[in-house]
């Protein structure tokens, strides 16, 4: 309740923001021009969508454990239970397609400054937009086709309380005549599938080779940004700006591999041993570091990308010019408003005077 459903929703709610944030700015059009610009939107647009279907499958968790509601099974708390349980068998691999998406679109980000720094000259064919956009739709079509055995791996389970064979359906009375839970399916609890899938794939292709090539790119762009500092005042102000962007995905990348280290070893254990408290824990805490992971990528694209900054601050400053604008011209509606009924209360004034005399 408290990690994920007290902490989980705080980070969640600042995330949904951070992205929408992100987002923003990111498509600007001076921001459009570049290929790591559109992954990095990609990214954006994925990092919402997972952080919006975390939302909704931790909102048992913000129940808190004291409900006397559900021991009764009325009340809105028993009903978001039995909603839980009727989405959470596609909702969840739905997030957990989500994840892996975001995380090749940290890979594929990274492998596109590789080639700008340590091969120039084709950095035009394959770093374009277009090729970014075409890259972007691949890599989701491969994402979802890697998840599809995710969405038989859980059911929703119904259990009838009910002694007899007439069951009211009214919506209190159908809800606490049945128990509603998640159950593991049979090919999901097999031992293949969490060999095969959950340890093997899953170790090879969201973990190992992911972390293996972020690693290697992330030491060629560290050397870069070493290599150009040293030449300080020599760099030219484009060389400058593709450090800043080369500076803001090292933080990106760090930050991910922080994140994401947690989850590794909580799928290895829950490969091979049963669950218990510990292992619990620390897939608790896995999944709250990489919901993190999700909700804080504004931070290093603010405080190590001086071009996303300057975009932040102006899209920020449009926004406050905007709405003192609309304010101001509430202010001067009003201000005519008033000048109108001084000048139709003195035309009044003017038109009894006039009467007064006619009278006299």
């Amino acid at each position: 309740y408290y990690l994920n459903g007290v902490v989980g929703m705080v980070v969640s709610v600042l995330g949904l923001v951070g992205n929408l944030m992100s987002g923003a700015v990111l498509t600007r059009r001076s921001m459009s021009h570049s290929s790591t610009y559109s992954y990095l939107t990609a990214l954006a647009v994925t990092d919402f969508f997972f952080v919006l279907s975390t939302v909704f499958l931790q909102v048992t968790d913000s129940i808190p454990p004291s409900a006397t509601e559900l021991l009764s099974g009325t009340g809105p708390q028993h009903f978001l239970i039995y909603l839980h349980a009727y989405y959470f068998p596609y909702l969840h691999p739905t997030a957990f397609t989500l994840q892996v998406v975001s995380v090749w679109l940290t890979v594929i980000f990274t492998l596109d400054r590789y080639i700008m720094i340590c091969h120039p000259f084709k950095s035009s064919k394959y770093c374009s937009v277009q090729s970014a956009r075409r890259v972007i739709v691949v890599s989701i079509v491969c994402c979802f086709l890697f998840n599809l055995p995710k969405y038989f791996e859980y059911k929703t389970v119904f259990i009838n309380n009910q002694t007899y064979d007439v069951i009211n359906t009214s919506s209190t009375s159908f809800l606490s005549n049945f128990t509603i839970q998640i159950d593991v399916t049979e090919f999901g609890a097999s031992s293949g599938f969490k060999t095969l899938y959950h340890f093997g794939f899953y170790l090879v292709f969201v973990s190992g080779l992911p972390f293996v090539v972020l690693f290697v790119c992330n030491m060629v762009l560290m050397f870069e940004v070493r290599s150009s500092y040293k030449r300080g005042l020599q760099l030219n102000s484009s060389e400058r700006r593709r450090v800043d962007t080369n500076v803001m995905l090292i933080g990106v990348v760090v930050v991910f591999f922080f994140c994401q280290t947690p989850a590794l070893f909580s799928n290895i254990d829950l490969s091979f041993l049963n669950e218990c408290l510990p292992i619990f824990v620390l897939n608790e805490v896995a999944n709250l570091m990489i919901l993190t992971n999700s909700s804080i990528n504004i931070v290093p694209y603010y405080f190590f990308g001086k071009k996303f900054r300057e975009e932040f601050l102006q899209v920020v400053c449009c926004f406050n010019y905007s709405h003192s604008r609309h304010n101001s011209n509430n202010n001067n509606h009003c201000n005519n408003n008033n000048n109108n009924s001084r000048k139709n209360s003195n035309m009044d004034i003017q038109n009894c005077l006039k009467i007064d005399q006619d009278i006299e």
